[in-house]
């Protein structure tokens, strides 16, 4: 005998209950009052309703026939009892229905049998209310999330059209077929794997653009090298320590040119020094016993006037060392900067109250590269107001000039530079023949040469360096650009980063000079220090 309360229940099958359900109604309050239906109700009564029971026991039984995929759809369209007729097993394990059922049903009916109607009517099912709140539960489960449990076919499973899964074919993620179908924990794996890369991936775009963006105002470098198209160039080889530097003896090295403010400010602010000795003490090279000294160009007016106009602790501490002079000035990439007349006008009250640690005004000049974008009408005034500037303070002039030289020499001249104004030609990249005339023109001037000397795609100013007579040269980093190359495998002397170069790295350029021309290091040293004595009184 089969009961329609059993039906009922076997009919969900195996189906995961959700964690969460609906408040549903008393149970026992439903089931106390099926009991009074029961004890109340008349013979004529008891019939009725023993018929409305058979006719839901029939629609619940013809629910109980359907899978459980085709009951979802039922349920989700609002649709319960609908007529579908076929046979089965009488196996509730498997989810069939015995269709001897129906003829049982269709016995008590006839029959009017009193005692099967009272069994019958004791499990009348809630009215049409109940019945609908009975099933909200089914409308709260999410069907994507529930795996048909144990199932034998295909019909139950739950279908995924839409998930990205890597390609199973790959031979050196797994070999075996079956694997590919009836494992797919492996395929989770991998595509958390794939996932994982991505956002690897785009935390290192993310580190890249704040990379950029650090660096947004520095001007990338004072002047990109000029490649050789040579291939056949040799650059000859040098060799660089910190033994080596030992062996140089103390203050032997002096930088003619370089950003400190640069490297504190633009390169290194996750630092937030105070002083320069923490600095040094950072990046112990700056303490060599080699380093005699340097020379720190200011030459962007946002930094100038915020850190010299009232010097930072900083600052002070970085210029009152005795071995620390300076220089200020526009460089043509901020050209605009000093169009402003009161930053002109300060630029004139730092350089007239400054001291004889302040030795130039510069880098100053013309840049016609792609990376500047300043009009070379506005470059040009600009370039003119400091060159009148230093004749006037009776300073020498650091000059930035980057593929403008005719136009560079033509405002020289409509100001009225005199010849043998000691002038430092910086980071010098064009040809021997350009570099000759110039020298010639100016023979008070000096040549700067920077680590892009030990690049080897620069044969032009290798041959420079050459050829250049070395009183008229002068060694220089133009940190914290221009990472020297080569000088073995220590070439870095000990520099824990890559971030910037430091003053102590122009012993790598005159290793290189000395190299190209066949001489002594020392030799190279010794006639650099004598040109920045001369050119800068120091």
């Amino acid at each position: 005998e089969v009961k329609v309360a059993e039906v009922a229940k076997l009919s969900l099958g195996s189906f995961k209950i959700p964690k969460a359900k609906p408040k549903l109604k008393d149970d026992k309050s439903l089931n106390n009052k099926n009991d009074k239906t029961m004890n109340v109700k008349s013979g004529k009564e008891e019939s009725d309703d023993g018929k409305k029971v058979d006719k839901r026991g029939e629609e619940r039984k013809d629910h109980g026939k359907r899978s459980r995929k085709e009951l979802k759809e039922d349920v989700r369209k609002g649709v319960v009892g609908v007529d579908r007729s076929s046979e089965g097993k009488d196996d509730f394990a498997r989810g069939s229905r015995n269709s001897g059922r129906s003829e049982e049903a269709k016995e008590g009916r006839s029959s009017g049998n009193k005692e099967k109607s009272a069994k019958v009517s004791s499990q009348k099912p809630p009215t049409d209310e109940s019945h609908k709140s009975s099933l909200n539960w089914v409308d709260a489960v999410d069907w994507s999330d529930q795996v048909a449990p144990d199932s034998t076919t295909a019909d139950d499973e739950p279908v995924r059209k839409h998930e990205k899964i890597v390609d199973a074919n790959d031979g050196s993620e797994c070999s075996s077929g079956s694997r590919d179908r009836d494992d797919s924990s492996w395929k989770r794996k991998k595509v958390k794997r794939v996932d994982d890369e991505e956002e690897l991936g785009s935390r290192k775009k993310v580190k890249l653009w704040m990379a950029d963006q650090k660096f947004a105002n520095d001007p990338t470098s004072c002047c990109d090298p000029v490649e050789s198209s040579s291939s056949s160039h040799q650059l000859p080889s040098y060799t660089m320590s910190l033994k080596v530097l030992d062996k140089l003896g103390p203050k032997s090295l002096f930088d003619s040119h370089c950003h400190l403010d640069f490297i504190m400010f633009w390169r290194a602010p996750h630092m937030e020094l105070e002083s320069f000795d923490q600095f040094v003490h950072a990046y112990p090279l700056m303490g060599h016993s080699s380093l005699e000294g340097f020379i720190t160009n200011f030459c962007a007016p946002k930094l100038w006037m915020e850190h010299l106009v009232s010097p930072s602790p900083l600052i002070h501490s970085l210029l009152s060392r005795p071995s620390v002079f300076y220089t200020i000035g526009c460089h043509p990439h901020f050209a605009r900067e000093l169009l402003i007349s009161r930053n002109y006008k300060q630029l004139e009250l730092l350089i007239e109250k400054a001291g004889s640690s302040c030795v130039a005004i510069g880098e100053c000049g013309l840049d016609n590269g792609n990376k500047n974008n300043v009009k070379m009408s506005d470059q040009v005034e600009v370039f003119k107001l400091q060159i009148k500037l230093a004749i006037r303070m009776n300073k020498p002039l650091v000059l930035h000039i980057r593929g403008a030289e005719e136009e560079a020499i033509s405002a020289m001249e409509q100001v009225g530079v005199p010849a043998d104004w000691p002038i430092h030609r910086h980071c010098w990249n064009d040809e021997w023949t350009v570099c000759q005339a110039w020298l010639d023109k100016y023979p008070s001037s000096v040549v700067g040469i920077t680590p892009l000397v030990t690049f080897p795609r620069t044969a032009e100013l290798q041959k420079v360096a050459k050829l250049v007579p070395l009183n008229r040269l002068v060694l220089e980093t133009d940190a914290p650009y221009f990472l020297p190359r080569g000088g073995s495998a220590n070439g870095y002397l000990g520099h824990t980063t890559k971030e910037f170069s430091l003053p102590v790295h122009v012993a790598n350029v005159a290793a290189q000079v000395a190299a190209i021309r066949d001489c002594r290091v020392e030799d190279v040293l010794r006639a650099s220090r004598e040109n920045i004595a001369r050119v800068y009184n120091i």
